[in-house]
């Protein structure tokens, strides 16, 4: 096998669950509220809610990854999200739930140990369900500054993909594993 040849590129990847259509148009409408110049807003088709952050694997560890992951017990993830919050730090706006779900936190748990079984070291950071509305934000968000609840509504997850390009990042589905529910 050459060097750079597919079975040895690096690909960056991430678990994540994927929002229904009718979420989707709801974080839109989230995303249209928010004010100018708060940072840089998440394109609406990179719109998720990661699972298990993975980072870079190559051909076995993709493998692995898309193989144990077939054999999960898939929830449908139905929740509200209604609090906004920002992590400084890294300069991300998001919008989280008042609780979490018993299968989505169930659903994240076996995520990491798919990791685990494959090699991969998971995040030692509690799993805090959220979706990122901006990036780059620089400002201090403004005091009171609410959104409409959005009504998060899924059936199963995926294995996502982050490619790098012209105009930014994207993100692509590698597997998609539906809900039994």
């Amino acid at each position: 096998m050459s060097a750079g040849s597919p079975e040895e590129r690096l690909t960056r990847v991430f678990f994540a669950a994927l929002p229904e259509r009718r979420t989707l148009r709801e974080l839109e409408t989230a995303l249209q509220g928010l004010p100018p110049g708060l940072g840089r807003r998440v394109p609406v088709g990179n719109l998720h809610l990661t699972l298990a952050f993975v980072g870079g694997v190559v051909g076995e560890g993709l493998a692995c990854l898309r193989e144990k992951a077939q054999r999960l017990d898939t929830p449908d993830i139905d929740m509200s999200l209604m609090h906004l919050g920002c992590f400084n730090r890294a300069g991300v706006l998001w919008l989280g739930p008042d609780g979490v779900p018993a299968g989505l936190s169930a659903l994240a748990r076996e995520l990491a140990g798919v990791l685990a079984e494959c090699g991969i070291v998971a995040e030692t950071r509690a799993f805090s369900p959220h979706v990122t509305l901006a990036r780059r934000v620089r400002r201090h968000v403004p005091d009171g500054l609410k959104l409409p609840p959005v009504v998060w509504r899924s059936h199963g997850f995926a294995l996502m993909e982050s490619v790098s390009g012209e105009h930014g990042v994207c993100y692509r589905i590698v597997e998609r594993y539906r809900s039994h529910g």
